[in-house]
């Protein structure tokens, strides 16, 4: 069986042992194609990253002979299952006398994610039985999937799924009710459980049942295999929690003790660095309690604290601690929404606040001047919905707070609304040229006022291809408007074009873009593969194309045109892929445009974005080299194309097209990206000069990669920066027959 030691002496906490040497982690995952699956699909990512890390894949029978001899030897053990319909070998009935729940109870650990735990029973003749909500409720003693369902919302971790090694998010659509389960892993956002534990062994803090990614698809190996062998040697489950706001001016710190301590060292203080490099006497001393008195805190402050396990005899203590915090809840009003400063606001946005500590209500006051404050409203409640505001304009607000007899002055905020923008092209619906560089909201600059609200933690790039750009991780990250298919004129078998610029870094299933239904021809996305370099034009089922092309780690243009019942795509402004879908395109209204993101929310894009348009009209080759070249000062169409492998002779004939107002020409050229890219005017080796005429030559070697960029000298003495554009050399002579 996969093994893995853990050295060190574990007290009263495993199953029929007082203390152990050594550990050794038991570690299988299960998978069988005789069984059905349900939301897993082949689950074959996740057990592939888990037999490459040494685990032990059993199949339905084998699983069943493993999971007795465990709850004979009471082994430290886990098991993950790849797919998600149990078999009948270890869920012989719906009841907690199965051998499943019996290896829970003598100390086991299931990782399990994707459909409802125990929704359907399998056989390994291929049948399937629904046992639906029931399942779980028999089998684990709850229903797992009693909160209310398909918010999509993206999950929150908590500082304890943090620990237990989550780093991905998700959309969640089966949550559970925090009172069913013991440990809250993420949250869904609205305080229901997308991720938890649920202990089956008094006093553990580590194994029992883990459910994690509560939706279709799979979820990062890396997580699920942080997840399964989690040991909690680091102080967890902070109480009060990581970021809570407390009433009292003295705090009770609480924390569950890591498996191997013996002692505790306590940080406290109100300074973060201080607390988590141990200085500026933060450091409180050792003991023996899991539990520290604050005393003599201060109304509006916070206060972090870190605990370091402690164990004199164990080589690798101490083990440091996560640094927490908490807030000591002030007099005044606090934590606004929108935040303080925040821009880019919908006019006419609710406004919402903390309380001061004891107010009975809360006098609303703003103006478009922060001296000049005027009062909307009295109210007990913490929200209040402003009208009447204008685009682009700096709102000042404030609330003062009031026990019934004293009035608490709050702190002025302000935000600023979205600008005005003009419609200037009736058929461009979304223009997202993520120029934004701060706020939550990717604005669209078509006129139309469908804005994109940012998901997960996309990050701004300071430089893109055309100023700025959006970062997406692949971890839930994504932009999302509420606009319709129909409502952007693009529902149903209606020509449209998507384009953007897309810096890919993984093939992952992440789509560029997405909106419609999923089922047969009511989807309308591209979208990449799990396998390099694998697309798929996404219309669902057999209305769908795969083509194959390579455009990891570089800037390409992609451009998808609906027009007439057919679609063509283009790379580049060049035709990668035609096919005519069958069933006839018929994109419904279910998921809303977004952006980074396939079906809803399901698997999220590893890449950069920028310029991403959607228009109602097919656009030709033609407008698509168009919309490629975005800013019409900018020098394009190189030749050799972008990412080329020429023949020599062609590499020493360079050319472009000039921007509109350029009448000069400033020339880079070199063998590294990044000198070419950051290049100024002057620069040694790189800088070629200033010339008037569209071409170079340059001296080539073969074999050889190249980059170049043309900056364009306009008529007004501006100058507009070129792209980095790169070709290879062949290392062959290439003959012309």
């Amino acid at each position: 069986m996969g093994k893995r030691c853990i050295f060190g002496v574990l007290i009263g906490l495993l199953v029929g042992l007082a203390s152990v040497q050594a550990l050794e982690w038991e570690r299988v995952a299960y998978w069988d194609t005789r069984v059905p699956t349900a939301w897993q699909g082949g689950g074959t990512a996740v057990r592939d990253g888990l037999a490459a890390a040494g685990y032990t894949i059993l199949d339905a029978d084998q699983l069943k002979t493993w999971m007795d001899a465990r709850i004979a030897d009471k082994k430290l053990s886990v098991v993950v299952f790849c797919r998600d319909i149990v078999p009948s070998t270890v869920a012989e009935t719906m009841s907690a006398a199965c051998t499943l729940r019996r290896y829970l109870d003598a100390g086991g650990k299931i990782v399990w994610y994707a459909d409802i735990p125990f929704y359907y029973q399998g056989t390994t003749a291929g049948g399937q039985t629904t046992w639906g909500d029931a399942g779980s409720a028999a089998i684990l003693g709850f229903n797992a999937a009693a909160a209310p369902r398909d918010s999509n919302r993206t999950v929150t971790l908590t500082s304890e799924g943090r620990s237990w090694g989550l780093t991905q998010t998700w959309g969640s659509v089966r949550p559970s009710l925090v009172a069913n389960i013991d440990r809250k892993l993420a949250d869904d956002g609205a305080g229901h459980a997308a991720a938890w534990v649920k202990h089956y062994v008094a006093g553990d803090t580590y194994r029992g049942f883990i459910r994690i990614w509560d939706r279709s698809g799979e979820p990062s190996a890396a997580d699920v295999r942080r997840v399964a062998e989690f040991l909690p040697l680091k102080a967890i489950n902070p109480q009060p929690g990581d970021g809570a706001r407390v009433e009292a001016l003295i705090a009770v710190l609480q924390w569950d003790a890591g498996l191997l301590a013996a002692e505790h060292r306590v940080y406290f203080g109100a300074n973060a660095t201080d607390v988590a490099n141990g200085a500026g006497g933060t450091d409180k001393g050792l003991q023996a309690a899991n539990t520290y008195f604050a005393l003599g805190l201060t109304q509006g402050t916070t206060y972090y604290w870190r605990i370091d396990e402690v164990n004199d005899t164990h080589p690798d203590s101490p083990w440091t601690g996560d640094v927490w915090s908490f807030t000591v809840a002030s007099t005044k009003a606090t934590s606004p929404t929108p935040s303080n400063g925040a821009v880019n606001v919908v006019k006419n946005s609710p406004l919402s606040w903390e309380p001061g500590l004891g107010a009975l209500a809360s006098y609303v006051f703003m103006g478009t001047s922060p001296t000049n404050l005027v009062q909307k409203t009295a109210t007990g409640g913490t929200a209040y919905t402003p009208t009447g505001q204008a685009d682009g304009t700096t709102y000042y607000w404030r609330i003062d707070s009031t026990d019934g007899i004293n009035i608490v002055t709050g702190d002025v905020w302000s935000y600023t609304t979205i600008p005005f923008i003009p419609v200037t092209d009736p058929n461009l619906k979304v223009w997202f040229t993520f120029d934004e560089d701060t706020g939550l909201t990717a604005l669209d600059w078509s006129g139309h006022g469908n804005h994109g609200t940012l998901h997960g933690d996309p990050q701004w790039v300071l430089e893109a291809v055309d100023g700025g750009g959006i970062d997406l991780d692949g971890s839930g990250d994504y932009v999302r408007t509420n606009a319709t298919p129909s409502a952007l004129g693009i529902g149903g078998n209606r020509n449209r074009t998507a384009a953007g610029w897309v810096y890919l870094r993984a093939f992952n299933n992440g789509a560029l873009w997405d909106c419609g239904n999923r089922a047969d021809g009511q989807n309308f996305c591209l979208r990449t593969l799990g396998a390099s370099p694998q697309w798929r034009v996404q219309y669902w089922g057999s209305a769908d194309s795969d083509f194959s092309y390579n455009t990891l780690n570089d800037w390409h243009h992609f451009a998808q045109v609906h027009e007439n019942g057919q679609t063509t795509i283009y790379i580049d402004a060049m035709v990668v892929n035609q096919h005519t879908p069958s069933p006839v395109l018929n994109t419904l209204d279910t998921i809303t445009w977004r952006v980074g993101a396939y079906g809803d929310v399901e698997t999220t894009l590893n890449a950069m974005m920028d310029d991403v348009r959607l228009y109602d009209k097919a656009l030709d080759q033609a407008g698509v080299a168009l919309v490629m070249r975005g800013n019409p000062n900018r020098a394009y169409g190189p030749t050799p194309a972008n990412g080329q492998t020429v023949s020599i002779d062609l590499a020493r004939q360079m050319s472009w097209s000039k921007g509109d107002a350029a009448v000069q020409h400033d020339v880079y050229f070199g063998t590294d990206a990044a000198m070419v890219e950051a290049a100024d005017v002057g620069e040694p080796g790189v800088y070629k000069g200033r010339q008037a005429a569209a071409t170079y030559n340059p001296a080539v070697v073969m074999g050889m990669t190249y980059y170049w960029r043309i900056d364009e000298v306009n008529n007004d003495s501006s100058i507009t920066k070129g792209r980095v554009w790169r070709f290879t050399v062949a290392n062959y002579l290439i003959v012309d027959d």
